[in-house]
């Protein structure tokens, strides 16, 4: 007696939702560049020569473009790239 084995598969299809490359400016570039490093918003101000509220409000505008809510989460989708 033979049996069959069942050799239907299920599949679970994700399609990715590949967002556009973010444009970032060349100082947002530099301030993720640096956070990705591991420094600070302080370090960062003294290595550009801005003041950390410039430097929050650069973060501000890199969260908002990558829809992040927090710097972790924007440095971990940029420094992935």
């Amino acid at each position: 007696m033979t049996t069959k084995t069942n050799t239907k598969r299920d599949y679970i299809w994700i399609t990715p939702t590949k967002k556009p490359p973010v444009k970032l400016t060349e100082r947002q570039q530099q301030i993720i560049d640096l956070l990705c490093k591991g420094h600070r918003t302080k370090e960062i101000a003294y290595r550009l020569d801005l003041s950390e509220v410039r430097i929050s409000q650069h973060l501000a505008a890199i969260r908002k473009k990558l829809d992040a809510k927090t710097n972790v989460q924007a440095v971990n989708l940029m420094c992935k790239q």
